[in-house]
């Protein structure tokens, strides 16, 4: 099975956002209907991340089914989907910066998940020809229509790829 390595970019990356998250909890003004918005928009993208870590066999094999039938990185869909929920929660400016570097760091771990997997793991590269990265209307009808959006989902598997 192949691991790659976190770069130290990666590292502190993490860090940085784990401070930035932090940060911007001290200057949250959460009203009524930021809560109402906020919080199931929250919970949707951490059953995006759970449901497509139910799934994912990770560096193993290219998982095409559940989220994956929609796009090649449904946790980034997970990722960014959290980072909106909590600016909303927010309610201040801060959480736009949040939303941008969320973007940012996923658009640059996109690129290089992408040449790692292209490099190692067989079948990816026709994968990625047949999904693309983020959703559209044409790949969530063709998921739809191929039956490939159908997924069990297993705690297991969540605690075998190390993200429960």
């Amino acid at each position: 099975m192949l691991h790659p390595v976190p770069s130290r970019a990666t590292v502190v990356t993490v860090a940085v956002l784990l401070l930035a998250y932090f940060t911007a909890f001290r200057y949250a003004e959460p009203t009524p209907i930021a809560l109402a918005i906020g919080l199931p928009l929250l919970a949707i993208g951490v059953l995006i991340r759970f449901v497509t870590n139910s799934v994912l066999k990770k560096n193993q094999e290219v998982s095409r089914e559940g989220l994956y039938a929609f796009c090649r990185h449904p946790m980034y869909v997970g990722s960014i989907t959290l980072a909106v929920a909590i600016a909303i929660l927010m309610n201040h400016p801060l959480g736009l910066l949040l939303i941008g570097a969320v973007i940012t760091i996923a658009t640059w771990r996109l690129r290089k998940e992408e040449k790692f997997l292209v490099a190692n793991l067989p079948g990816y590269a026709e994968y990625r020809r047949e999904v693309p990265v983020f959703p559209t209307p044409g790949s969530v009808w063709r998921a739809f229509r191929s039956g490939r959006y159908r997924q069990p989902v297993s705690l297991r598997q969540c605690f075998l790829n190390g993200e429960v």
